[in-house]
């Protein structure tokens, strides 16, 4: 899955802020003209990927990454521009608990 837009909305002359993730754009022109990928998922996106991935994961047999698989899944995921430390900002998903589903995937294509 990935992310929708930026939602901008107007602050001040010229002055647009994003609803969902705070960022800040002056501009002249019309904000909808602004493609911007979000970095901060929806709480309803957040929902929708956790729930596709469970439903992978129920359909999996509820099957587990080995341990070093898992790590290795993780250290990429620290790697990577789109982890903040906890979750990923393009599915949302608590990579350490991610990472050891082994039907999951990446959203990047990372692993």
């Amino acid at each position: 899955m990935m992310n929708e837009n930026c939602d901008f909305q107007e602050i001040g002359e010229n002055r647009y802020k994003c609803k969902k993730c705070g960022y800040e754009v002056k501009i002249r022109q019309d904000p909808t003209k602004i493609h911007r990928a979000c970095p901060k998922m929806s709480n309803v996106e957040k929902v929708e990927s956790f729930v596709s991935t469970m439903a992978d994961f129920v359909t999996s047999g509820f099957k587990t990454s080995e341990e070093d698989k898992a790590a290795e899944r993780l250290e990429i995921c620290k790697g990577c521009d789109h982890f903040d430390g906890n979750s990923c900002r393009l599915c949302g998903c608590v990579m350490v608990w991610k990472a050891k589903i082994d039907s999951a995937h990446c959203p990047a294509n990372k692993w």
